[in-house]
């Protein structure tokens, strides 16, 4: 029970850490300008750092899975593993925020990205997102109880999950990526009936949306810690009145469910060859 509770954490944790923050673009043609949203905003690393979170999550898929042997797992997670292209999800990210996007959008977002007050808080979310900064975090986290942040404060904490749909879109990721591996994993064992199997991902999507919405606001209230209510206020309401943000978020979550839709195809039908 310890390792699944570890696993769940895990998983969460990197979310977090690749959490697509800010969006912006610079004033060149329409392909480049794509790609170089994806890079400023960080969204390309988070979209190549997805074998870890899928890693993690077939480990948690096997925990519930104690008759498969170490040698089967192993040869699953390869297919797995394998079969992930980083590079396809990339382009189809690309795709649809080009879609999505003029170029006139995209070169407004590249004003707010220059504006010297954004760029602080987005500095902020750099050095947050750094593995380094999980001990300040941890030791941040511990003490909330002995200096709870004001409801206003929170109530600007949800506002800004809500304009970056931050939990939504990791939800999406590891509940694709866990739906996937269940039902591939079933068809091998056979264990579970087909109502089995939906309330096991059932109670484990329940505990992961739980536990990710909780983690993203630990998370924001650390990294903005620094910042007075006024200026966390003056912020999201850029973020909010900006409506390409919403479009690329959009896009992304779009694509990710997408891609993972067609992987889970792929897997299935590998399952033969092992």
């Amino acid at each position: 029970m310890k390792n699944k509770a570890y696993n769940m954490k895990s998983i969460i944790l990197i979310l977090i850490f690749m959490l697509p923050f800010k969006i912006f673009a610079t004033n060149i043609s329409n392909d480049e300008l794509v790609k170089r949203v994806l890079i400023e905003s960080g969204i390309d690393r988070q979209l190549s750092s997805y074998n870890e979170v899928l890693s993690l999550t077939i480990d948690q898929a096997f925990a519930l899975e104690e008759k498969i042997s170490d040698e089967e797992k192993y040869r699953l997670k390869s297919n797995f593993l394998n079969n992930l292209n980083n590079e396809k999800l990339i382009k189809l990210v690309e795709i649809n925020v080009g879609k999505r996007l003029t170029k006139s959008e995209l070169n407004k977002a590249l004003k707010i990205y220059k504006d010297p007050f954004f760029k602080k808080f987005l500095q902020s979310e750099v050095n947050s997102a750094n593995p380094e900064a999980l001990q300040e975090m941890a030791i941040f986290v511990s003490k909330i109880g002995q200096n709870s942040p004001s409801n206003f404060r929170l109530q600007l904490i949800n506002r800004l999950d809500a304009a970056t749909k931050s939990t939504e879109s990791s939800k999406v990721i590891v509940n694709n990526i866990f739906v996937s591996v269940m039902k591939n994993l079933n068809k091998i064992n056979k264990k579970y009936t087909e109502d089995q199997l939906s309330e096991i991902i059932n109670n484990y999507i329940f505990a992961l949306e739980q536990g990710l919405g909780n983690q993203v606001k630990l998370f924001y209230l650390f990294t903005y810690k620094d910042f007075t209510d006024k200026e966390l206020e003056k912020y999201i309401t850029i973020y909010e009145e900006n409506s390409e943000q919403t479009k690329i978020n959009d896009a992304l979550i779009s694509s990710v469910n997408d891609f993972f839709v067609e992987y889970a195809v792929l897997v299935s039908n590998n399952f033969a060859q092992i």
